[in-house]
């Protein structure tokens, strides 16, 4: 299944719109870093994007590029569905 739909389909189940979808995400993505014992900073290297940039996705502030959520996958070892997973 492609991650818009994805996306857009978890929105819909749950009933919430694209502010609340990207907080529950940046919720579950620092669930994922601190089960990895991953530091912001480590995360950042990985994704070679900023720290403030991490910050920004784990507080649903930004959302994550189709790069970005490719990486997530192979640092986590989990699958896109997995990060839409709430």
């Amino acid at each position: 299944m492609h991650f818009i739909t994805l996306a857009a389909n978890t929105a819909q189940v749950y009933g919430v719109d694209t502010d609340t979808l990207r907080r529950y995400f940046g919720q579950k993505l620092r669930q994922l870093r601190k089960h990895s014992n991953m530091t912001q900073e480590d995360l950042a290297e990985i994704l070679d994007i900023s720290v403030e940039h991490v910050s920004l996705l784990e507080r649903g502030i930004s959302g994550a590029s189709f790069d970005t959520l490719a990486k997530l996958t192979e640092a986590f070892g989990v699958s896109v569905k997995d990060l839409f997973d709430f």
